[in-house]
């Protein structure tokens, strides 16, 4: 029965994502999101209170896919640099490519920020982690200057984030080898000279 009930707001999640991001996260509806997925009202309303919880519900849904994401890439990697760099093109080819972050963007982009940056810091705590822990071995390593991991860490998480809030400018981070020459950057400032 948990399972099904898993199931049943999992299938919700993924209508409500498809109308926020056919629609806009404004102009969504739990209405919209019921029928959507075939459901009444009450139903939606047995998972989550209202449109926000549904938003927030996303949102830790997939700052898991990142976290996870980033995790995957940096593991094999090799030293600390390339670890750095495959994490960062991980996160950063995620928050830009995502379909709802992406939508999200567009529609209010300050808005989504605020949700990402929120909740006693939580979302920005689980992308901070993996950072802080590569850079702390590469200080312990001698591979990077004696740093503040944590420090280090809130850079690139900021950075990231500035392509969540703000539109594409000059940098195309879209391009890979732009993208691959700011991760270079990242990771060449935290070497020792």
């Amino acid at each position: 029965m948990a399972s099904q009930q898993g199931d049943r707001r999992g299938d919700l999640l993924e209508v409500a994502a498809s109308r926020f991001v056919e629609d806009g996260m404004r102009a969504t509806t739990m209405e919209s999101i019921a029928r959507g997925a075939g459901a009444g009202k009450a139903t939606l309303y047995r998972y989550f209170s209202d449109k926000d919880a549904v938003v927030e519900a996303l949102l830790v849904r997939e700052i898991e896919r990142l976290e996870r994401r980033m995790q995957r890439s940096m593991e094999p990697a090799g030293d600390s640099a390339a670890r750095v760099e495959a994490g960062f093109l991980a996160a950063l080819g995620f928050l830009v490519e995502h379909p709802l972050l992406a939508r999200g963007r567009g529609d209010d982009p300050a808005a989504l920020l605020e949700r990402i940056t929120a909740t006693d810091g939580g979302h920005v705590e689980r992308l901070l982690r993996p950072f802080a822990d590569v850079v702390a071995g590469g200080v312990a390593s001698g591979e990077f200057r004696n740093v503040d991991p944590r420090a280090a860490a809130e850079i690139a998480v900021r950075l990231l984030l500035s392509y969540v809030a703000f539109p594409p400018m000059d940098l195309r981070v879209e391009d890979d080898v732009q993208a691959r020459t700011l991760a270079r950057a990242l990771s060449e400032g935290l070497a020792r000279r």
